[in-house]
């Protein structure tokens, strides 16, 4: 980002695929609503190329955190940003953190400005079986709660915001329950996605999953 140029970042990674019109919709959306970030839906395939599921997000443009906060939804080959807000707010991404660092400074960004969505296609995302998420189930608890910490840091916080942090929080019981899962301890893992049940009804699936003698792999899978 530091060696960028123009007007707008965006990012891609060299497995992923934008689609056609993927620039000129995003330019065109943040030219009229002024936004300092903008996402959209994506297409999650596997190593082969094969569509695993679709990312659907609506249209919208504000101030969103608080949404954001209860359903994390952007994927990050589909975002787009203003480069003055990163320049003029001396934003990047935080080298300390190594599964989260776009979760970390998009959510930032919203805490502070406008950002918007698009309900087109803009990209394909590839997921395959050695993920970047799969080898970092460890770090993905800590590190989430390392930015809420930051955002809950701040002075400007509504009500309304204040209570979506605090469900975000609870959500943190579910993830830390996933390396425990990897690691066979279905009882702690249990005892964390309990905690969470009361933020996210689905999350009482996976607690009774548990209780079988189910594949490890295909559940974590089913879980992210």
């Amino acid at each position: 980002m530091s060696k960028s140029s123009g007007k707008y970042v965006a990012f891609l990674d060299c497995d992923d695929k934008y689609f056609p019109e993927k620039l000129t919709r995003q330019v065109n959306m943040m030219e009229n609503n002024q936004c300092a970030l903008c996402y959209g839906s994506v297409i999650v395939i596997n190593d082969d190329g094969a569509q695993i599921r679709k990312n659907i997000v609506t249209d919208k443009h504000g101030h969103i955190l608080d949404q954001l906060l209860l359903k994390y939804e952007i994927n990050m080959q589909t975002v787009m940003i203003r480069r003055n807000i990163l320049t003029e707010n001396s934003l990047s991404f935080d080298t300390k953190l190594q599964f989260s660092p776009d979760y970390d400074l998009f959510m930032r960004i919203a805490a502070e400005h406008k950002i918007c969505s698009l309900s087109s296609y803009l990209a394909e995302y590839r997921k395959g079986e050695t993920s970047l998420t799969v080898k970092l189930l460890d770090r993905i608890a800590p590190e989430m709660e390392y930015t809420l910490n930051k955002l809950s840091s701040k002075s400007n916080i509504s009500a309304k915001m204040n209570d979506n942090l605090k469900v975000a929080f609870q959500m943190l019981y579910f993830y830390r329950s996933l390396p425990l899962i990897r690691s066979g301890q279905y009882l702690q893992a249990r005892k964390n996605i309990f905690k969470s049940v009361k933020v996210k009804y689905r999350y009482i699936i996976y607690y009774l999953i548990l209780f079988l003698p189910v594949n490890r792999t295909w559940l974590l899978k089913l879980m992210m």
